[in-house]
């Protein structure tokens, strides 16, 4: 008894089948065939021919488009993280200094300068009171 499944063919149909496997196998397209039809359906009239000089404009003009894209898409991320992380902090309630910096910059003033100014501050008041008393020299008997 034969296993399940199992198919008793003589050689004459195997010979046939191998026969008709190679006829579709023949009349199959190649690769090649099928980009030679797809390349012919194309239009042929109003195209620019492409030279060395074209070539490398369009590359050129190419290149320029691209880092343009470039560098408008890091300047959108940059102005959208700094929003991003201000209103994170925002929703807490509290913006820290570097979420407040990165925000708006022009809210902050170099400490060297504040400390400096108010370093001159203290000194001007000192040195003007010193001369209010000078003024009043008051003499003692």
């Amino acid at each position: 008894m034969l296993p399940e499944g199992y198919v008793v063919t003589s050689k004459k149909d195997r010979e046939k089948d191998r026969k008709a496997r190679e006829a579709a196998e023949a009349d199959e397209e190649t690769l090649e065939e099928k980009i030679e039809k797809e390349r012919a359906a194309l239009p042929s009239e109003g195209l620019t021919p492409v030279t060395k000089e074209s070539f490398f404009a369009w590359k050129a003009r190419r290149a320029e488009e691209k880092q343009k894209a470039l560098e408008d898409k890091m300047r959108e991320n940059e102005t959208n993280k700094a929003i991003g992380r201000a209103t994170k902090k925002a929703h807490k309630g509290v913006m820290s200094g570097r979420a407040l910096f990165t925000f708006n910059p022009d809210l902050f003033k170099d400490a060297d300068n504040v400390a400096e100014a108010e370093e001159a501050k203290v000194d001007n008041t000192l040195f003007a009171a010193e001369e209010a008393n000078a003024e009043e020299e008051v003499d003692f008997d």
